[in-house]
């Protein structure tokens, strides 16, 4: 039975970490950066559009400037579409964790879903980005911001406005390791696919 996972997570929770490891340990197909590599090929847009697209989300003032440029829409929209066409044929057919990517919404009628979320305390996730990009506190904080925002925008533009988290972890207290395992674990409860 395949079977999927989907990870969301809050910027600075060290969800990018957790989602390679739990494939890893899951011994399943990691998607992220291969859907943005394949809707390249197939539609012939430029990886770092689609990327811009995929990870930022659109702002405020890009959704208005959209009502008066129709190109930019219908192109945001056939990255859309492709992206969702790819997650759905890879659910159907293969194990796989997708990190972000509105994924948990694409998949909302697929039966063999566990929803993750990673979250963490703001000063755990300000820490973590200072220490990752090299930054001072106050510009860290201003990414957490900025990132958090984008993707939450991203959602709503695409009408992704329910919370299908089915299973909440804080990254601060249990680590990667134990975030992991605990992964691991549900996937064993739900689907009987994990063997340790």
């Amino acid at each position: 039975m395949a079977y999927v996972v989907t990870l969301s997570r809050q910027f600075g929770s060290e969800g990018f970490e957790i989602a390679h490891l739990t494939a890893e340990k899951l011994g399943i197909e990691y998607l992220d950066k291969k859907i943005i590599e394949r809707i390249a090929d197939e539609t012939g847009i430029e990886q770092e559009h689609i990327d811009s697209h995929d990870k930022h989300g659109e702002k405020f003032w890009q959704r208005n400037k959209m009502l008066f440029n129709l190109n930019s829409y219908d192109l945001n929209q056939q990255i859309f579409q492709k992206q969702k066409e790819i997650i759905r044929e890879h659910a159907a057919e293969h194990s796989c964790l997708i990190l972000g990517r509105s994924a948990d919404a694409i998949l909302a009628d697929y039966p063999h879903v566990l929803n993750v979320y990673v979250y963490a305390p703001l000063n755990f996730r300000v820490s973590n980005v200072q220490r990752f990009y090299n930054l001072s506190q106050d510009d860290a904080l201003a990414a957490i911001k900025r990132v958090d925002g984008q993707r939450n925008d991203y959602r709503k533009f695409f009408g992704h406005n329910v919370d299908r988290r089915q299973l909440m972890l804080d990254s601060s207290r249990f680590g990667v390791d134990g975030c992991v395992k605990m992964i691991c674990t549900a996937v064993d409860v739900l689907f009987q696919a994990y063997q340790p």
